[in-house]
């Protein structure tokens, strides 16, 4: 009984490998503070909307979720840059003074999946120059698959796509690798 109190109020942080990300076609930031309705609200959406998913070059039927399985995220990270201003008469410091927050390139890697709605959208950007902004979700998950954290990624474009080497040498997956740019990401701890 001693060691049951004694663990009772420890904290383990979530390991970092039990994750998901989800491309939410129809998303916007606006919903992104009604999680528990989004996925009412995005099937509905797909539903009525099959003229919109068609002109974007996507056709996902049904299922608003798409393509879901990826072995690394990489790039949610959001930084405020400084400007510096020295007071005159002041000679022990400057003024660090806040201009605006830039976030990194959102770099996703996993095996090569011939059918893929994703990869199709990632092709009509950089082949065609069609671009169409898409929200995502990355959701850190609990051991019952349940989100822990939610990073809303708002506007994503693809800016890259590559597959890893290949070597007739190793037993290796074929790997590709999609960089997106984004406009900003929103946080939701649940």
């Amino acid at each position: 009984m001693a060691s049951a109190n004694a663990n009772k109020g420890t904290y383990y942080p979530p390991v970092g490998f039990y994750f998901q990300v989800e491309f939410n076609l129809l998303a916007s930031a606006s919903n992104f503070s009604n999680l528990n309705n989004l996925e009412n609200t995005i099937t509905s959406g797909v539903r009525d909307a099959g003229n919109l998913l068609n002109a974007a070059g996507i056709n996902l039927g049904d299922n608003y979720k798409v393509d879901t399985s990826f072995q690394e995220v990489s790039g949610l990270k959001a930084t405020l840059e400084l400007d510096t201003l020295a007071e005159g008469g002041e000679n022990r410091y400057k003024h660090q003074l806040p201009r605006r927050v830039t976030y990194e390139k959102l770099v996703l890697k996993r095996g090569l999946v011939r059918d893929s709605a994703v990869l199709q959208w990632c092709i009509n950007a950089l082949s065609n120059f069609e671009f169409k902004p898409v929200t995502l979700f990355v959701k850190l998950l609990n051991a019952d698959g349940e989100p822990l954290v939610t990073w809303e990624v708002v506007n994503a474009i693809p800016t890259g796509w590559s597959v890893g080497n290949f070597n007739a040498e190793q037993n290796a997956l074929a790997i590709e690798e999609m960089t997106l740019a984004y406009q900003y990401f929103n946080v939701k701890i649940n």
